[in-house]
């Protein structure tokens, strides 16, 4: 291994003023739809806090797939992605701000009852299985879990990040060790933090709905969103005029990782169907019945056409991998097909009969969305672009499929 980086070709940081006033208008921006959308809680509480946990969904599940992907990075010493890697840390940087936005969910499992039907008595005294999952489901071991979840992720992602902004100071090639082998250690808590909060968060909002697959599920579903964000933010960098050492070498690596795991997500999606098909429980079937019922079937043939067959033919060749243009406007509709995968999930308990778009789901997917991209700009601009020091630094400009 290398003592120390050299490459400094290009700007190393984002001009502060080309982004401070940008960040202003998002912060503003979304704190205002965030506000009137709290205003509109009072008329419709059920659908704001619906619409919130949608939008929440959209930002932590991209975020989780950032996280993971930071964690694969360091935990295989991977040099390819190492002029990349910054970028997904910006992202898990956001973990702080995405854990303040569960804060209306915490709200309503003690006060409002309208998302849990098991965090209202009166609910849990009608059904068997909410009375049989009490000691599991109740709002205060349900509050003590996320805060732990949240907790794990917010210091993990802070450590991770602050061990390489340290590095670009120090130069010490022992960062990157270090930051190795605490992703290995870090693997087995992410898996099982991932899974349980999958649980909590999407699983209990029906009655009648289990599934052992349901933790990778949601993990398979974040992976290639997330690829797809760390592609689009490379573009935008690249379009602006910065990290004009990226190359199509970059860009076939990250294609061929988004090719995958759209793959990946379409295995995991259809085994945990077939299962359920198969086995026939009545426990199990409630959520696909609901789903492939009315005009719901028709986003569910819509995920299964759209995010998964126009996205493999789309990067099926290698030159399509390789093209920035090609590749981010497959990046653009994996994200897009991500909102809609995530509405699939949360907004058939509201609505059964189907979709209903309400204003409350575009103004607060829109205002989270615009507070977080807010932040990640500050982040972007505080920070250099890519790891100055890190001693695989070299071996990433110069990579080779």
């Amino acid at each position: 291994m290398k003592r120390e980086g050299s490459f400094s070709e290009g700007p190393q940081r984002v001009d502060p003023a080309e982004v401070r006033g940008v960040s202003r208008v998002c912060l503003g921006v979304g704190t205002f739809l965030l506000g009137v959308s709290a205003l509109g809680s009072f008329w419709d509480p059920k659908q704001f806090v619906f619409s919130w946990h949608f939008a929440f969904s959209f930002y932590y599940t991209l975020c989780l797939g950032a996280f993971f992907w930071l964690l694969v990075h360091h935990a295989t010493r991977s040099s390819w992605g190492t002029l990349l890697r910054r970028q997904l840390e910006n992202v898990v940087a956001l973990f702080p701000w995405v854990a303040v936005l569960f804060v209306p969910v915490f709200l309503d499992v003690w006060m409002g009852h309208n998302l849990y039907e098991w965090s209202d008595p009166a609910q849990v005294a009608k059904s068997f299985l909410w009375k049989a999952r009490l000691a599991y489901l109740n709002p205060g071991f349900f509050s003590l879990r996320a805060l732990g979840y949240l907790l794990f992720f917010v210091l993990a992602s802070r450590y991770l990040c602050h061990q390489s902004l340290e590095q670009d100071r120090t130069g010490d090639p022992r960062v990157t060790l270090r930051l190795s082998s605490i992703s290995c250690l870090l693997a087995p808590f992410f898996a099982g933090v991932t899974t349980f909060s999958a649980f909590d968060w999407w699983m209990s909002l029906e009655e009648r709905w289990a599934s052992t697959m349901w933790g990778v599920y949601l993990l398979a579903l974040s992976l290639p969103a997330a690829m797809a964000l760390w592609i689009g933010m490379i573009l935008g960098l690249r379009a602006r005029g910065y990290l004009g050492w990226v190359t199509q070498e970059h860009f076939h690596a990250m294609g061929k990782l988004l090719f995958a795991f759209i793959i990946f997500w379409a295995y995991i999606a259809f085994a945990q169907y077939f299962l359920v098909w198969y086995g026939n429980l009545p426990e199990e079937t409630g959520f696909f019945i609901r789903r492939n019922h009315g005009s719901w079937q028709a986003v569910s043939v819509l995920l299964v056409y759209g995010n998964f067959g126009l996205t493999f033919v789309w990067l099926l060749t290698q030159g399509a991998k390789k093209d920035p243009r090609r590749l981010g406007i497959a990046a653009i509709w994996v994200v897009a097909m991500h909102v809609v995968e995530i509405y699939w999930i949360v907004m058939p308990v509201l609505h059964p009969e189907g979709p209903r778009v309400h204003w409350m789901d575009v103004t607060l997917w829109a205002g989270m969305g615009a507070v977080l991209v807010g932040f990640l700009l500050r982040t972007i601009a505080a920070n250099p672009l890519y790891p100055l020091r890190d001693p695989l630094v070299e071996e990433s400009v110069h990579l080779r499929n």
